[in-house]
């Protein structure tokens, strides 16, 4: 499941209005990860009409990234520049952390500083202090919140394992098995060393639990 950081203000009562922007090069992906989230959880974003709190949506070839995890105050922005974690993107919007940065993180996995870039995210170990709810479940690599066994890897790693990568149309696989060698991986899940992670494009079951509880019990309507 995606953790929550302690501190992190949520969306009274679950509800985030969205600014909708048809010509955004992603927008169909968006409009898809937005009904991900509505169908299978507690928390409805909903088309803004007048409300001062609310997320819009940019691509400005910086990247995919919240402008902050949880609710900011006032104007709220996500850009999408990519056609894939729009999903995940909207999960800092709510709230969540990466998982890979949750306390119990060095339990599960495994960080491959030897393939990372030196100024990588992944090479400076920022765990984060998670809530401590009765709701948190165990860590899960099938999280929608956890990074592609990949990310931050040097370019001299990336040349050798980039083809190894694997999506199914827009969407990537969230685990798949295709064999034991961890060269070129960023981490590796240590309970089973022949599983690929990526970045699922979907809620897992233990994602779907998480937002629920947390939601149905911090964070009440205004």
């Amino acid at each position: 499941m995606g953790a929550f950081q302690k501190g992190t203000i949520l969306w009274p009562g679950g509800i985030v209005p969205y600014q909708p922007n048809a010509t955004h090069p992603f927008w169909p992906l968006i409009i898809r990860a937005i009904n991900e989230m509505n169908d299978k959880t507690v928390v409805k974003f909903i088309e803004r009409t007048n409300q001062t709190d609310y997320v819009y949506f940019t691509s400005d070839n910086t990247g995919n990234w919240s402008i902050s995890v949880g609710k900011a105050g006032g104007p709220h922005q996500v850009n999408i520049d990519k056609n894939v974690r729009s999903l995940h993107e909207l999960g800092h919007v709510i709230g969540l952390i990466h998982e890979h940065q949750r306390q119990d993180r060095d339990n599960f996995i495994e960080i491959k500083r030897d393939f990372i870039d030196s100024g990588n995210e992944w090479n400076k170990n920022n765990l984060l202090d998670t809530m401590e709810i009765e709701y948190e479940t165990e860590y899960d690599v099938h999280s929608f919140m956890q990074y592609w066994d990949t990310a931050g890897v040097n370019n001299e790693t990336k040349n050798k394992e980039l083809a190894k990568r694997i999506f199914t149309g827009i969407a990537t696989i969230g685990i798949s098995e295709i064999g034991p060698n961890v060269e070129g991986r960023s981490m590796v899940y240590k309970r089973d060393k022949n599983l690929r992670i990526s970045t699922s494009e979907f809620l897992s079951p233990l994602d779907i639990v998480c937002i629920n509880n947390v939601y149905r019990n911090y964070a009440p309507a205004s």
